[in-house]
């Protein structure tokens, strides 16, 4: 199969597995940082404890 046939399985299995990475570090009260497109951190919304 082409890319354009196999790209909705990919989008799907990629937003899959971002989802489930996210909800654990959720439970775990982690701290998620957002990195900008040239690899500078970013803006760091903290979910949970500063602590952790």
């Amino acid at each position: 199969p082409t890319f354009a046939e196999r790209a909705p399985a990919i989008r799907q299995a990629m937003s899959q597995a971002v989802a489930e990475r996210v909800l654990a570090d959720l439970s775990n009260e982690a701290k998620i940082e957002v990195f900008k497109l040239d690899g500078t951190p970013g803006q760091v919304p903290t979910l949970g404890p500063r602590t952790k």
